[in-house]
């Protein structure tokens, strides 16, 4: 409409189990005064994983996720650059793919939790 203020589902959100593990969701991106994200316009993700077999219907997986948010469209400043590493199990079990990840963030910026997070996800990806 005729407002310059981007409605939020209209945002970018980055961080968490799908773009990049070892942040809270929606933890990486723009941010008022207070910490509080806000979303942003421009964003790029990046995954890498590598899987190995451990036994029948389970593997291991190793993961280097990085990514950034900006709050305007067509800038991909990457001073905002995230990143996490870490570590995960895949199980393929009768009911569905099970998913479980421990990530640990090693680029931050000063308002995200520098803890590990734990993710966990079921079902099949798109």
């Amino acid at each position: 409409g005729d407002s310059a203020r981007v409605p939020i589902f209209d945002r970018l959100f980055v961080g968490g189990n799908d773009t990049i593990r070892g942040f809270r969701f929606r933890d990486v991106g723009p941010y008022i005064n207070n910490g509080v994200r806000i979303g942003g316009s421009s964003m790029l993700v990046l995954n890498n994983e590598l899987t190995f077999p451990i036994i029948s219907r389970v593997r291991g997986a190793v993961f280097a996720d990085g990514g950034f948010v900006n709050k305007q469209a067509w800038d991909f400043d990457y001073s905002n650059f995230n990143a996490g590493v870490g570590l995960g199990l895949r199980l393929d079990l009768p009911i569905g793919p099970l998913r479980l990840d421990l990530g640990f963030p090693v680029i931050t910026d000063e308002f995200n939790d520098r803890g590990m997070q734990f993710h966990f996800n079921a079902g099949y990806q798109f």
